[in-house]
């Protein structure tokens, strides 16, 4: 079993491990010896409830490179993505895993550069690097009313400008 300590925001950390049964993770508050009971997630229940009252979902937990997404915050922010340690050197997963580390159709491409060359980009990290993933691989209704409003706000702006060019009407 591998295990690593991972602070996800609010004064909570997450300790996440894997072990030839999967993945599992386990909240810790601050300052609190044991973990938050019944707050606990594994390959078999990825998923806290929304009763949880933060988001904490382990991503493709099936496969190989299962990640663990969390969001303490609220909006107004992306999630932060974790790697979960690899598996020991020797061990093996005691079910049949998917063999990817991907999410879908998300192109993850390692590149690499070649030596006496230098990297003139930067690499973001973090919760930077982790973006938006859309889980239904579509646009989102939001986008549609949000541009429908964005149309109508313009309007609106466009009417006012109108009305106030035109002379008061006298008495």
């Amino acid at each position: 079993m591998a295990t690593k300590s991972q602070s996800i925001g609010a004064g909570t950390t997450a300790i996440l491990s894997i072990s030839p049964s999967g993945p599992s993770v386990r909240f810790q508050g601050a300052g609190e010896e044991g973990f938050i009971p019944g707050l606990s997630l594994n390959r078999t229940h990825p998923k806290l409830p929304a009763s949880a009252g933060f988001l904490a979902e382990i991503l493709q937990p099936n496969s190989v490179s299962p990640r663990l997404r969390t969001n303490m915050e609220g909006g107004g922010h992306p999630a932060s993505v974790t790697s979960f340690p690899r598996l020991p050197d020797g061990c093996s997963f005691a079910y049949q895993t998917d063999g990817s580390g991907q999410t879908g159709g998300t192109d993850r491409t390692v590149r690499t550069v070649p030596a006496g060359t230098t990297q003139t980009s930067v690499i973001p990290k973090g919760g930077v690097a982790a973006g938006y993933e859309a889980s239904d691989g579509g646009d989102s209704p939001l986008v549609t009313v949000g541009g429908a409003a964005a149309a109508l706000g313009a309007a609106g702006v466009a009417f006012v400008a109108l009305r106030r060019r035109r002379p008061a009407p006298t008495r």
